[in-house]
């Protein structure tokens, strides 16, 4: 471990870490450590390595030195230069799904409804109509290729339903003034007894409720949980603006290299995909 990193998560505590463990959950490129002091104390530190990172960590700042709510992790102390310094408690004994239950799923539900109504720090962006969930399918109408290269779908289906879901995409409704979380995962929530807690706020913004849950469903469903349509019936605009959002990614992480990333982005995009699909009641992807 780097003496310099060490003696400013020092200064940071007012004690001496006496031990790390590396923590390799989630998909952040950011350094995350337990680390254990000599007061007896653990705790959270996650370090910047670039400038993307550190703009992250920025944000995610704002979050825990502005929000005082019970699904939003303590903050222990922060330090700011070129490669920040976050250091919030030590959830590390808390439960961190999967396995999810029906429980579970109606405890991360409720806290999204908590987090919806909860007064928003000033500096947070709006979504816009236009920008919404960032690229989707009309950024992918305009170049196919990628996308259907990813063998997600046939091109005739492809061509043949584009236009049903770009009218769905255009019609959904992602402004509003609910606080959100924007990037609801397994690997940003956990359970500390029965009530969740979400990390990892660097993408939060103000915008409609659902859509949160929305962007959600997929990735639990992936990881056994129930299917999007289950939990969010009659929902079809939502449920295109999801599978283009995912598709996007699904290419882009593909372009990138990012294997495991990769992966996961294209097991969202086919649970999206379906979820829109017989929402919209257009045949499945591998009819045609």
């Amino acid at each position: 471990m780097d003496a310099i990193f060490i003696r400013r998560v020092a200064l940071c505590l007012q004690a001496e870490p006496v031990a790390w463990r590396a923590i390799g959950r989630g998909y952040s490129a950011t350094k995350k450590h337990v680390v254990e002091l000599s007061d007896g104390r653990s705790a959270f530190v996650k370090q910047a390595v670039d400038d993307g990172t550190a703009a992250a960590l920025r944000a995610e700042h704002q979050i825990y030195s502005n929000v005082c709510a019970p699904f939003v992790p303590s903050l222990l102390s922060w330090d700011d230069d070129k490669h920040p310094i976050l250091i919030i408690e030590d959830l590390s004994e808390c439960a961190w799904p999967p396995p999810w239950n029906e429980s579970k799923v109606a405890e991360v539900l409720r806290i999204l409804r908590k987090l919806a109504v909860t007064p928003p720090p000033r500096c947070l962006r709006r979504l816009r109509c236009k920008e919404g969930l960032g690229r989707g399918w009309k950024e992918i109408a305009e170049d196919p290729n990628p996308f259907l290269r990813l063998g997600v779908v046939a091109p005739k289906w492809f061509e043949k339903n584009l236009p049903v879901l770009l009218a769905a995409d255009a019609a959904a409704k992602v402004q509003g003034d609910a606080f959100l979380h924007f990037d609801v995962r397994s690997d940003n929530l956990c359970f500390r007894g029965n009530h969740a807690l979400l990390i990892d706020w660097n993408w939060a913004c103000i915008g409609n409720a659902h859509v949160d849950i929305a962007l959600w469903l997929p990735s639990l469903h992936v990881e056994g949980g129930p299917h999007p349509r289950d939990v969010m019936p009659d929902q079809p605009a939502l449920a295109a603006r999801a599978a283009g959002h995912f598709a996007d990614r699904a290419v882009r992480s593909r372009a990138q290299g990012a294997s495991r990333w990769s992966h996961f982005q294209l097991a969202q995009l086919r649970v999206a995909l379906s979820w829109a699909t017989e929402e919209l009641d257009l045949e499945p992807p591998a009819a045609i």
